[in-house]
């Protein structure tokens, strides 16, 4: 999609099977992502510690498999693990109905 995009590890938490058990997560690539800082911040203070939330914006190609509660894998430059928050959003032409790739929020907690 860009240019200069990035390539990023995406693991999808695989669930519990009939007992309750953590099943395995999966990982795939998705290539030519975008990033940028969303500029939010916040502090909550359960369990007694005080947390930062940091956001970020991703973009990436029309149908790249993100899904909510997906985790992206160190996205350059940033580092660490991103929780995807909900559904991404699709990019739509309203002139030509054509979709031009999607958007969705990362945060990550760090305390």
């Amino acid at each position: 999609m860009f240019a200069h995009g990035v390539t990023v590890t995406v693991e999808r938490p695989g669930g519990t099977d009939r007992y309750g058990n953590p099943l395995p997560s999966t990982f795939h690539a998705v290539t030519g992502c975008a990033f940028a800082p969303r500029g939010e911040s916040d502090e909550d203070n359960a369990d007694r510690r005080a947390e930062v939330i940091t956001s970020l914006s991703m973009f990436a190609a029309d149908g790249a498999d993100l899904a909510p509660q997906d985790v992206v894998i160190d996205p350059t430059p940033y580092t660490g693990k991103w929780q995807v928050e909900g559904d991404a959003a699709v990019w739509r032409n309203p002139y030509t109905g054509r979709t031009a790739g999607i958007a969705a929020v990362l945060k990550r907690v760090g305390g």
